[in-house]
């Protein structure tokens, strides 16, 4: 099975990356590396590097802000993971969708993604 590169935007604590380690445990033959992540919280990204180390023990690169990652900077990846706020999409957010400006945010993704062509 080939090794999945992965990056976790809007990491947060990194649910994403607790989600690929409990694949791992229940797939042993399943193979990833993150190969970094976005999250622009300072208090987010403490816990995800807290949570989430490379093999050799260290933290993940952390590339910040989403809107102002150069994506031709990124390292090639094969999945992006992470979802972008989900509150102007739902009642808490008044249902202002992208006229929210946190639902915009979808575009970054894009933007991304469009740049790195990940498989998935």
């Amino acid at each position: 099975m080939k090794k999945i590169r992965v990056f976790e935007g809007f990491a947060g604590y990194g649910g994403a990356s607790f989600g690929l380690k409990r694949l791992k445990e229940n797939m042993p033959e399943f193979e990833y590396e993150v190969i970094g992540y976005s999250e622009f919280d300072k208090y987010a990204s403490k816990l995800f590097d807290a949570n989430h180390k490379d093999k050799d023990g260290n933290p993940y690169k952390n590339w910040g802000d989403i809107t102002k990652i150069d994506p031709n900077e990124l390292p090639d990846f094969d999945m992006f993971m992470g979802g972008f706020p989900c509150q102007p999409f739902s009642v808490c957010g008044n249902k202002k969708g992208f006229g929210d400006e946190r639902g915009n945010l979808f575009f970054e993704i894009m933007r991304v993604v469009d740049a790195i062509q990940p498989q998935v």
